[in-house]
This record gives structure tokens, sequence and C-alpha cells, in this order.
């Protein structure tokens, strides 16, 4: 595959850019890590791949694609634009997917994902209409996004996130954990039992 190829991070991680040669490089950095063009995303797809041939390979490959994420440093904000996204493609609520996923299916240990969740319940606001996340912008003269409803930059895919860990944090069985959706296919395993 051309985008394991394209691996800049050596035998133990898994980082590929955004775009060769950088798309606008004075608006959009080198490397993602979420969902959509970052290894929180990769790791998914290899969990698809390793399902369909049964290949060792992808397993390892989503290995890595987690030891890139767990060493990054995320979810601190280490610069002005570096994580400041709470949406489930490009920010925390995705990569907290991948952390709950991995409970499940590899036995991971909750530190990763009870951080997300801490930040994701920080990052709130809340007051008599509900919770919502805005996420910032830093390219922006007005840096704050109004809150979005929507899937993968909005609520509903960050509340989707919220429950599941939830669910994990309770001891929730394959059944409770999670439903399938066309972007993120069902675990493997059971889940640990027990609450967290």
């Amino acid at each position: 595959m051309d985008v394991v190829a394209r691996n800049q991070a050596g035998p133990d991680g898994f980082l590929v850019p955004h775009s060769d040669p950088q798309h606008r490089p004075d608006n959009i950095e080198r490397f993602s890590l979420g969902w959509c063009n970052g290894p929180a995303g990769d790791a998914q797809v290899f969990r698809l791949l390793e399902r369909i041939t049964q290949e060792k390979q992808w397993t390892l490959l989503g290995d890595r694609c987690w030891q890139t994420v767990v060493s990054s440093g995320l979810p601190e904000r280490v610069r002005p634009g570096s994580w400041e996204n709470n949406g489930r493609c490009c920010g925390t609520a995705g990569v907290l997917a991948l952390a709950c996923d991995r409970i499940v299916e590899r036995g991971d240990g909750f530190a990763l994902a009870d951080l997300l969740y801490d930040v994701l319940a920080s990052r709130a606001s809340i007051d008599e209409d509900g919770a919502r996340w805005s996420n910032h912008e830093q390219r922006n003269t007005l840096p704050d996004l109004a809150p979005r409803s929507g899937w993968a930059m909005g609520n509903a895919g960050i509340v989707r996130e919220l429950l599941r860990y939830s669910r994990l944090c309770r001891g929730a069985s394959d059944d409770a954990y999670s439903t399938q959706w066309p972007d993120h296919p069902s675990t493997l395993t059971s889940p640990v039992r027990g609450t967290h």
C-alpha cells in the first residue's frame, strides 16, 4: 500500500504526511493526528483490513499508529493550533473512539481514554439549552468557532464517543458497547468486564 510506504515515523510508529507535496503549508500542518488524516484514522483502516484478510501485518500497523498517538502528547495544546479540535473527525473525540476500541479489542488500559474524556468534559459549554462544544481555529481572526450539531466536527460525533466511553466504564458487553456505523466497525472481542 502506498500509504504504508509513506510512513515517516520509523519502525515503531506510523505517521504519514497530510499531503505530499504539502498542501497550503502556510495554512495546513504537514501531519495530522486525528481520525481524518492521521494515525487515529489509519488505525481504524488497519482494523478493517485485519478483519477482512486475517493478516497480522495490519494489527502491527494499527499498534504502530497507536504508539504514535500515545507518544504525541495530545490532547495537550503544545503550541497554538496544535490540538484545539474536539470533533470526531480531526480531534479529541476521534482519538477517544480508537482508545475505547483498543480497550475492548486489545485490553489496553483506560489512561488515555480517561484523559480524553476529561478534556472533552472540561471544554463543554453547559447551560439550560444543553451541552455543546466549540472548536478553536488558530488561523481565524475570531478563533472560537460556533458549535455544530453534525457528526464529524460537531456535537453528535462527540456525544457518541462519550456514550461509548461511559458504557465501557460500566463494564458494558459487546451488544451494549456500541453500534456499528459505516465509518466505524464494531469491535472484535468482548470488552473487559467490571467497572472502571
